[in-house]
């Protein structure tokens, strides 16, 4: 655990120390709950533009990669580009939802 200083309302302060502390867990887990579904729905948003840009060239994004002319027209750039970035996106949004699984576990 890492110990963090930070400025409550005096209310809070009030408490004895074991109240304190599961006001502020139950804070966190709240806040941990809705990030986790924030997550869930961007990377369900991603998957659908990932599935629409492998049916659209009938290939995964590395074969896509690999295979895309140097020389391609502009869209199919800006087709790279987004499915690159929709894949980022994927990638990112599975990293912190396991993140915030642990945290939830550990709190």
């Amino acid at each position: 655990m890492t110990t963090v200083n930070i400025t409550i309302p005096d209310i809070l302060s009030s408490f004895n120390k074991i109240k304190r502390e599961e006001v502020l867990l139950s804070a966190i887990r709240h806040v941990v709950v809705g990030k986790l579904k924030e997550e869930k729905k961007e990377a369900e948003k991603a998957i659908k533009g990932i599935k629409k840009y492998e049916k659209r060239y009938e290939m995964s994004f590395k074969e896509f990669e690999k295979n895309m002319s140097k020389n391609g027209d502009y869209r199919l750039h800006e087709d790279w580009v987004d499915w690159s970035f929709q894949n980022d996106v994927y990638n990112r949004t599975q990293e912190d939802m396991q993140k915030l699984q642990r945290l939830f576990g550990e709190i």
